[in-house]
């Protein structure tokens, strides 16, 4: 097990460069940049350089969620939640890391949700104290998680237009499901198919996630044999991922089997 987060880092690179050549993984080299760029944002951050530890940790998060988890590192995790809080407005920091830092924090801390309505030089450890037992008792309400997703949901599109990578019409694809759009996230799955290599790590998840909103469209529009195309081919794209992601199925998977399973549609 690695010392810290930078230790992790630098094993996994050792890993993927390995095992990318080796295999011909099509996502290797991307996933080098990532790890690289982490490792970047991890090394300014140890040496207390905001602006570069927001734009090497927005590059990073670009493609996709990273590998490896800041959050696994608290204090690293808080530092750059408050770095890109203090960079938001900086026209000096490259937009396109802002906005994608912001939306995977969105997206990922609960205890980071509300950026925007933290005052400049606040502590945010201090508002995860705050609100720690609300988050863990009540997960927020229906209203709050609605502004959280629409928040992340803002700095998805943005970095998209400005350029993002295909990763990021998977990671808006999954706000507009929970934002009930079902319709825009089967758009953006789409889009993300289209444009990701075969052995990307949220492949299989795409597929899964379509098969679950086509599932839960209203009554007429639902598509029971799309559906099972997109869980079955979700099921071979698992067999493509790199072994250096450690590939865990998502939710989408187990609740879009239990509807196949349900009488109302098998055999349909």
């Amino acid at each position: 097990m690695a010392a810290d987060l930078g230790s992790g880092i630098r094993q996994l690179i050792a890993q993927v460069e390995l095992q990318g050549r080796a295999g011909g993984y099509a996502t290797a080299e991307a996933d080098l940049q990532q790890l690289r760029s982490m490792l970047q944002a991890w090394e300014a951050y140890r040496a207390k350089q905001a602006k570069q530890c927001v734009e090497a940790f927005g590059a990073a998060v670009q493609h996709d969620a990273p590998i490896l988890n800041p959050a696994g590192d608290p204090a690293f995790s808080r530092y750059l939640a408050q770095a890109l809080l203090d960079c938001e407005k900086d026209p000096r920091v490259d937009a396109l890391a802002v906005a994608s830092g912001l939306a995977f924090f969105c997206l990922s801390d609960p205890r980071a949700i509300k950026l925007t309505d933290v005052k400049a030089g606040r502590k945010l450890d201090a508002l995860a104290d705050k609100h720690a037992e609300s988050w863990q008792v009540n997960k927020a309400t229906w209203r709050q998680l609605r502004s959280d997703r629409q928040m992340a949901l803002k700095a998805l599109t943005k970095a998209i237009q400005a350029g993002g990578p295909c990763g990021l019409h998977y990671t808006r694809a999954r706000v507009l499901s929970n934002l009930k759009r079902l319709e825009l996230a089967a758009a953006d799955h789409a889009k993300f198919l289209e444009l990701a290599p075969p052995d990307h790590r949220s492949v299989p998840d795409s597929h899964y996630a379509l098969a679950l909103d086509l599932l839960m469209q209203d009554g007429p529009n639902v598509d029971v044999a799309a559906a099972r195309q997109h869980y079955e081919a979700g099921q071979r794209a698992e067999a493509a991922v790199a072994p250096w992601v450690g590939y865990e199925p998502s939710e989408a998977k187990m609740f879009a089997r239990m509807m196949l399973d349900a009488p109302a549609f098998r055999g349909t």
